[in-house]
């Protein structure tokens, strides 16, 4: 796997200065700009050639001892293979200090995120994704029958078959040496567990 990464930031307040110093106490706007890349190479084919990068821009402007406004965009792309995965991400923040060259902030902020199609967790949260997206069901009329939308069977579809090449590649492991034949008692505990019965609650329809 290689990874790499670049980021720039600059201070407008020292340009318009100069030749001038500028020690930061005063109005300062900051700008930065940033970009990370990494290539898989894995004997996973899901995986297998996959790029993932992300790059994004923000904004900061001081313009009281005590207060900043921020700004963050973000652009993530964590497959290569499949584009609908991508989504963006905003971020407005205001920032309290208690002087302009004091270390010390508070900061508020708040993230939107806007996922594409096929937005989807990934190893190992994506038994939660699975849960989260199949808690919620609809009439089936208005989704070809299933209870979930279209999106949604993607994703627990693709989900569900790459926990089963896990599965079986971690059988392969464990037969060839590799992968230890003892479970542990975590493990035991929770093979024990899912075998008893449980109660499933009826699912709601979303509102």
């Amino acid at each position: 796997m290689l990874v790499t990464g670049i980021e720039y930031t600059l201070g407008w307040a020292r340009v318009l200065r100069y030749p001038s110093d500028f020690g930061g106490d005063g109005p300062e706007f900051t700008t930065s700009v940033f970009a990370d890349y990494a290539s898989v190479n894995s004997q996973d084919p899901d995986f297998d050639g996959r790029k993932m990068y992300k790059f994004g821009a923000e904004a900061t402007y001081r313009f009281l001892p005590w207060l900043a406004a921020s700004a963050r965009v973000d652009r993530v792309v964590p497959n290569s293979k499949d584009s609908e995965e991508s989504f963006n991400v905003v971020s407005p923040k205001i920032v309290l200090k208690t002087d302009w060259l004091s270390h010390e902030s508070v900061t508020f902020a708040y993230t939107r995120w806007f996922y594409g199609d096929h937005t989807h967790a990934e190893f190992p949260n994506d038994l939660v994704a699975i849960s989260s997206t199949t808690r919620c069901t609809h009439s089936p009329s208005a989704f070809g029958g299933n209870g979930r939308s279209a999106p949604q069977d993607f994703i627990v579809n693709k989900i569900a078959a790459r926990r089963v090449k896990q599965v079986r590649m971690k059988r392969g492991l464990r037969l060839s040496g590799f992968w230890s034949p003892r479970p542990s008692r975590r493990l035991a505990s929770r093979t024990t567990a899912a075998r008893r019965p449980t109660r499933t609650k009826p699912s709601r329809p979303c509102r």
